[in-house]
């Protein structure tokens, strides 16, 4: 009897069954579904379902199993449909072969035909005419310069028909940004629907006939119902998809790039956009452009970068200088002494005493916990008081006594001096306490402050901007109230999606994390277009002498260079007047440790490690 193994497309669920008959040991199959799926294939017979995105990500591995295997297995059926599916994966070879760049003043009639309401800049027009045939491509330009209205000239463009749709994935704090992008691209009619609740809500939400689904990346990674039932929407030969992955660095993390792969290959066109491309390392790049071109095969991240070249486009700071006002970055050092040196001393003791392997996972973690210690105590002593009165009481009794630390109340000192001239303050800190205490303080001087972090909720499209303890509440007031004068925040809940530019020039920072994007793209919140060029844009960084402060800006400025020459544009790279060359997570959740979005990479730890055996 003829053995086989089938793979067979179910449209309705979005599934592949994968099944086996006649073969005389089952066990060597199993093996390999298990390890190629993760499915459970104890207690199966003949058979496992697992998510077509899956599958179609696992093709090659698939086809090499049977290949290995011909002697027991005769035949491999797949059935007409998965295999067209498979075969219409756009190839990054066949995109580039038929790559052309449009004639800008037609590209601007077809808009127009099109029904879209913007007439495109200049920069604009340039980048969407390099890249609007390709299948996947990537707009790398910084804030400002108008990402979200190209990626919709593009889906304008490469519309099949009125049934065309759009999946967005994005930040929660850019759900605003496309709410209100869409009609004034597009015109009234077009509306974004955003993808809440659970798997049976979202799946009504995808059969409305909107033409715009928005949904963050959280969502995908942390329910595989959710995923399932977008990809079974997606994988319907009924439906034609574009899908524009915003701030795309964040898919860096294994579960939130495994999600977007269960995706990627059941749309034929998609778009990444983001500022900052590879915030750790060139190796950030690599889940960005599986997911554009999913059967590219490449070597390592180096290739990446050759491959990434001529599908992505960049407009710059520089391109845009006319319309920027002037950007001045000051790092202030703050000395310290007392308690604080002694605390400091007593951490750091366990990095000198004992050689860390930071290649073994255990160490690591250990690691690890040390870093996001240090970097509370340079944030604000008091973060860390219940773990220094465990080590010795006194000592945790004078840095209670020292309070808040030196650094913190330079920075509240200045924002408060700043607020009695007159500015409004930006100020940023990655630990929703440290916020707490930045607001109560400016309270006491009638600054009116407001405040975003991971555990403020967004609030109604609708009526957000009237319901205090909100981000869009916190938005609309630090706008448009003339006596609301402070905005705290943390890089990675509002570091993206959000504009203050019109109202604030000075940004203070009271600590910063590893990722290069938190800062980099914070900055951009006042330094856009639109803000008033008569009037310089101040950045200031508040840094403890000799702590890891410093090594974090070290880190920081090697990845922004490294960026730089990726990008090839040397205007990101810092300037510190007074320089030599997310933690977004509520504290609990910060100190877990969760390795699928964290802010640094092996080498900040070495470098720290480094650092600390020598001083």
């Amino acid at each position: 009897m003829t053995s086989s193994l089938a793979c067979e497309l179910n449209i309705k669920t979005g599934y592949v069954l994968i099944s086996w008959s006649n073969v005389d040991n089952n066990l060597f199959i199993k093996n390999f579904l298990y390890e190629e799926f993760q499915e459970n294939t104890s207690g199966k017979q003949n058979h496992i379902s697992v998510p077509v995105g899956e599958f179609l990500n696992s093709v090659p591995n698939v086809q090499r199993f049977w290949s290995i295997n011909k002697h027991l297995i005769n035949q491999l059926i797949v059935s007409p449909d998965l295999k067209k599916l498979y075969q219409d994966i756009p190839s990054l070879s066949k995109a580039l072969d038929n790559k052309i760049t449009l004639n800008r003043t037609e590209l601007q009639e077809k808009l127009d035909l099109s029904g879209f309401k913007r007439k495109l800049k200049d920069t604009q027009l340039s980048n969407v005419s390099k890249i609007a045939n390709l299948p996947g491509s990537a707009d790398f330009s910084v804030p400002g310069a108008g990402k979200t209205t190209e990626a919709l000239a593009l889906y304008a463009l490469n519309k099949i028909d009125s049934n065309h749709k759009c999946l967005i994935v994005c930040p929660i704090n850019a759900f605003q940004a496309w709410e209100e992008e869409i009609p004034n691209c597009l015109g009234g009619n077009y509306k974004s629907v955003i993808l809440n609740g659970d798997a049976n809500n979202i799946r009504k939400q995808m059969n409305k006939s909107d033409s715009f689904f928005v949904i963050n990346y959280e969502k995908l990674r942390g329910n595989s119902q959710i995923l399932n039932v977008i990809s079974t929407k997606l994988s319907n030969s009924e439906n034609s998809f574009t899908i524009i992955a915003d701030e795309s660095h964040r898919m860096r993390g294994e579960l939130t790039s495994k999600a977007m792969n269960f995706l990627s290959p059941l749309c034929r066109q998609k778009i990444i956009l983001t500022g900052t491309p590879c915030p750790q390392s060139y190796d950030d790049l690599i889940p960005q452009f599986k997911f554009l071109y999913p059967k590219e095969p490449f070597i390592d991240n180096k290739d990446i970068v050759q491959k990434f070249k001529p599908i992505f486009v960049r407009t710059t700071k520089n391109e845009l200088k006319d319309l920027l006002p002037k950007k001045l970055e000051e790092k202030i050092n703050i000395e310290y002494s007392g308690a604080l040196k002694r605390v400091w001393d007593e951490i750091t003791k366990t990095v000198k005493s004992r050689k860390f392997n930071l290649n073994t996972r255990s160490d690591l973690r250990e690691f690890n916990k040390i870093v996001i210690k240090l970097i509370r105590l340079c944030a604000n002593p008091q973060l860390v008081l219940n773990e220094i009165y465990e080590i010795d009481s006194k000592l945790g009794d004078a840095i209670a006594d020292e309070g808040i630390g030196p650094k913190m109340r330079a920075l509240i000192s200045e924002a408060v001096r700043l607020i009695q001239q007159g500015e409004k303050v930006l100020i940023w800190s990655s630990f929703p306490k440290n916020i707490d205490i930045i607001c109560k303080e400016l309270e006491l001087h009638n600054a009116n402050p407001v405040k975003i972090h991971g555990g403020v909720p967004k609030g109604d499209v609708t009526n957000g901007h009237m319901e205090p303890g909100t981000r869009r509440h916190a938005l609309y007031q630090f706008n448009n109230n003339p006596e609301c004068m402070a905005f705290v925040a943390n890089p990675a809940a509002a570091g993206e999606g959000i504009s203050l530019h019109k109202v604030c020039r000075y940004a203070l920072y009271n600590d910063r994390s590893y990722n290069v994007a938190h800062y980099l793209q914070s900055q951009d919140r006042i330094h856009r277009i639109g803000g008033d060029l008569d009037k310089d844009v101040h950045i200031k960084v508040f840094s403890l002498n000799g702590m890891i402060d410093e090594r974090i800006s070290s880190r920081l400025n090697k990845k922004t260079r490294l960026m730089a020459d990726f990008l090839n544009d040397k205007s990101i790279v810092s300037n510190f007047t007074n320089y030599e060359i997310n933690l977004e997570k509520d504290e609990k959740s910060f100190l877990s440790g969760d390795l699928d979005d964290q802010n640094f990479d092996i080498e900040d730890y070495k470098d720290l490690q480094q650092f600390l055996e020598v001083n």
